[in-house]
């Protein structure tokens, strides 16, 4: 791989499911990353499936020692966002398949 190039991984909450399992395609897909960010939204929905299950310590444990490691981030919105969104909105509303809410 050209030295310069980085590779930066955004993992869903599958994906970061498939990690705590221990997954061997996503465990070696995170350890050639140069990076891994967690959008923020995953981390809320990941929070979500944990209060509704019977280990919600021990998995904000390892969520939180995740989000420590070197190379992790969390990615939040920003302006730049808000405007993809609101154009996907509008396209999936106008083909009929809108966005739940």
């Amino acid at each position: 791989m050209d030295e310069n190039l980085w590779r930066r991984v955004a993992l869903d909450t599958t994906r970061y499911v498939d990690l705590c399992k221990g997954l061997h395609e996503t465990v070696g897909l995170l350890q050639e990353a140069d990076a891994v960010v967690l959008p923020f939204v995953v981390i809320g929905e990941l929070r979500a499936g944990f209060a509704h299950g019977r280990r919600q310590v021990e998995n904000e444990r390892v969520l939180r020692r995740f989000l420590l490691k070197d190379g992790v981030r969390v990615l939040f919105a920003d302006d730049q966002t808000t405007h993809h969104y609101a154009s996907v909105f509008r396209q999936l509303r106008k083909q009929g398949t809108p966005i739940p809410t």
